[in-house]
């Protein structure tokens, strides 16, 4: 038994491979191809994670902002139309 194969049953599920490769160059360029796609893939999945609420935090805090704003310019205009409103009830 070659030192090899057991080091690969170690590693293969770790990079997502069901087979060893088979002797040879090209098997073992398309495992190590394999097996780095893998890797990206996991990192962009647990980068890609967190991303999406960081963008909702972005997307509120942009409507606070914006909200905000609105009362500044706004703000008296609202409070005579509510004036209005509680003197008509």
């Amino acid at each position: 038994m070659r030192a090899g194969k057991s080091s690969w049953s170690c590693r293969r599920v770790e990079n997502g491979l069901d087979a060893p490769p088979a002797e040879g160059s090209a098997a073992r360029a398309q495992a190590a191809a394999t097996a780095l796609s893998v890797r990206r893939r996991e990192y962009r999945l647990s980068v890609g994670a967190g991303q999406g609420l960081i963008e909702y935090g972005l997307i509120l805090a942009i409507m606070a902002v914006a909200c905000v704003v609105s009362l500044l310019f706004f703000g008296d205009q609202l409070s005579s139309l509510l004036s209005l409103v509680a003197a008509a009830v």
